[in-house]
């Protein structure tokens, strides 16, 4: 009798041990990058997890933007259609304004070696 017990308490014990690796083993998985994911491992500091929200923040704002723009088109391509308007405008540019505006802009966002 004492040799079945010892017999399954060693088989009791192989198979806790085999549970434990094999749960830290898939915890290990788990953490891993994994081929086309499409978040990050998981945040094991306060730091990376508010960079990880930031991260989240930012992407909805950049879907927000490009719906957005994509509203915009549809709506110029829906009302500046061919057959709506059939005969288009004969509107003058101002031609020194289209060349300076992006100009201007560009400067003004650049960095100069002039400014403290």
């Amino acid at each position: 009798m004492r040799d079945i017990l010892k017999k399954f308490h060693i088989q009791w014990l192989l198979a806790v041990a085999a549970l434990l690796v094999g749960r830290s083993d898939a915890f290990a998985m788990e953490v891993l990058p994994k081929p086309w994911a499409l978040n990050w491992q998981p945040a094991f500091s306060p730091t990376m997890q508010r960079i990880h929200d930031f991260h989240d923040f930012v992407l909805i704002v950049a879907v927000l933007i490009t719906l957005f723009v994509l509203g915009l088109i549809v709506y110029i391509g829906v009302k500046f259609h061919e057959k709506k308007n059939p005969v288009p405008s004969k509107t003058t540019h101002n031609s020194l304004l289209e060349v300076l505006g992006p100009r201007f802009r560009s400067s003004s966002l650049s960095p100069s070696p002039f400014r403290r």
